[in-house]
């Protein structure tokens, strides 16, 4: 899932961080325009062929800080 999330954030040019976490969910802090941060986060809902998305939730927040790249942790 972080390489399907992580191409497509370069594809929409959204910044920020994925990474694996221990329960096996995936983490992803996302920053971009409203417009491309809603088709981003559809795109994540539906995953891709081989990821089985059960849940996303959703945390909007104001960026503390400005990222500048996409990086898988």
């Amino acid at each position: 899932m972080r390489d399907y999330v992580y191409n497509t954030a370069l594809t929409m040019e959204i910044v920020g961080t994925v990474e694996n976490r221990g329960d096996g969910s995936v983490e992803i802090f996302a920053q971009g325009y409203d417009n491309k941060l809603n088709d981003f986060l559809n795109a994540i809902k539906v995953g891709s062929p081989e990821a089985k998305v059960q849940n996303v939730e959703v945390e909007w927040r104001d960026a503390y800080e400005i990222l500048e790249d996409f990086k898988v942790l």
